[in-house]
């Protein structure tokens, strides 16, 4: 750990393709805490709050009250591969926060996670 990076994160992805329940749309897929498997866990971080709004549109039980823009800043030194984290996974903090990756990206001090915090 250190002063810059002073969070530990793990970060999930939903398991197998979404099924589609009576009355939904094909393809619908909520995420699910017993549906993830872990991809990558105990990696160093920063979590900054990056913007806020209203309630995001689909209405969901893992949406937050409002949609929190929120920037997770790994380390080069503990950066995944490039294409390892893909939108979609979900990124909890040590706090138990979590979040789902709206796009990741490489810059030269090492990787940065543009995420919106969910509820449930």
């Amino acid at each position: 750990m250190s002063w810059c990076y002073p969070r530990k994160i793990t970060i999930t992805r939903p398991e197998g393709d979404a099924v589609a329940a009576p009355g939904l749309q094909s393809g619908y897929g909520g995420l699910d805490r017993d549906g993830e498997i872990t991809v990558f866990q105990g990696l160093p971080a920063s979590v900054q709050h990056a913007t806020s709004s209203g309630r995001p549109a689909a209405n969901v039980p893992a949406d937050a009250q409002s949609a929190t823009v929120w920037d997770i800043f790994i380390p080069r030194r503990a950066a995944p591969p490039m294409g390892a984290i893909v939108n979609r996974d979900v990124v909890i903090d040590d706090l138990g926060n979590r979040y789902q990756v709206i796009a990741s990206y490489p810059h030269p001090m090492g990787f940065t996670l543009r995420t919106e915090r969910l509820e449930a």
